[in-house]
């Protein structure tokens, strides 16, 4: 089902389909029926005009090859060298994978879903209205969940929302539904409401991600998005925001491991409308993974190097 789904991406067609590949697989699978005429005919000629008269449903069967084999790639994934620690990028609602997932939030850690605050169309906004029935709830879970974080400070807001600030990086576990997620601290609000990040904040983000989980954290799969990317507002362009994750991931497993494996998802939307080359990127994962030499250093804290 995933599968027939890609076929509707445009950037499936862009970047795989019109491509050299499909005229090569086409000429591939056309050619091979033609050497199989050819061998049948040499080896009984009174089949060679019976099989030359089925030439459209060779052509057809060619083109149905073709699209089997150019079929949209929704998911690569690579084993990080001498670990049993596998990655993987898919294209995903990241709330279909069964994991532990990455929510990135405010330094606030506001949690009223509505157009001032929290997008509805954000990732924390679906995560909110799918795992819990009031934002008291929520915000019970999160004041628990941070009871030991220092407030670095307090702000002022024209549109209403909390005033406590955590440093960027500050990380709220909480299970609802017995669902485990990570709010995870990479944006600031201003007193209008709009979330300011960048990329230096995403980094140092993901350090304290990592710390966190394998100090305080459960021992199961991540899935985590392309942070700062969407309601963040940050201009790096999200490829490069996602081998930064792999990177900065991999730099913490080299002091600790604390999970076996860590999806990075590119939701539907995002590939459709950015262009971007899940090919290009799997190679990039798998020399990574292939040549990253895993031992404890000091970059283990999760900030990869540049």
């Amino acid at each position: 089902m995933d599968t027939l789904k890609g076929f509707f991406l445009a950037n499936y067609w862009r970047k795989t389909f019109f491509t050299t590949g499909t005229v090569t697989a086409f000429l591939s699978a056309l050619g091979f029926f033609w050497l199989l005429t050819e061998i049948s005919a040499f080896v009984v000629e009174s089949w060679k005009t019976q099989l030359q008269s089925a030439w459209m449903y060779f052509i057809a069967l060619s083109a149905i090859y073709t699209l089997w084999s150019r079929k949209p790639v929704l998911v690569i994934k690579e084993r990080l060298n001498n670990t049993d620690i596998q990655i993987e990028v898919r294209i995903s609602n990241i709330f279909s994978i069964p994991a532990a997932y990455v929510i990135s939030t405010n330094t606030t850690f506001d949690t009223e879903v509505n157009e001032k605050i929290i997008s509805t169309k954000s990732i924390q906004g679906a995560f909110t209205n799918h795992f819990y029935d009031n934002i008291q709830h929520l915000d019970s879970d999160i004041a628990n969940a941070l009871e030991y974080e220092d407030i670095a400070s307090s702000r002022a807001s024209n549109v209403g929302g909390k005033t406590d600030l955590y440093n960027i990086g500050a990380v709220a576990k909480i299970m609802p539904k017995k669902q485990s997620a990570y709010l995870l601290a990479i944006s600031q609000l201003n007193k209008d409401g709009v979330a300011e990040s960048s990329f230096e904040d995403v980094k140092i983000a993901l350090a304290s991600l990592w710390n966190y989980i394998s100090s305080k954290g459960s021992y199961e799969p991540l899935a985590i998005p392309i942070l700062g990317t969407g309601h963040g507002r940050i201009n790096t362009p999200r490829d490069v925001v996602i081998k930064e994750i792999i990177r900065s991931f991999i730099a913490a497993c080299s002091e600790r491991k604390f999970t076996n494996k860590l999806t990075v998802v590119i939701a539907p939307r995002d590939y459709h409308d950015h262009a971007l080359d899940i090919y290009e990127i799997g190679e990039f994962l798998k020399y990574v993974c292939k040549y990253t030499e895993i031992f404890s250093t000091t970059v283990g804290t999760g900030k990869a190097t540049d």
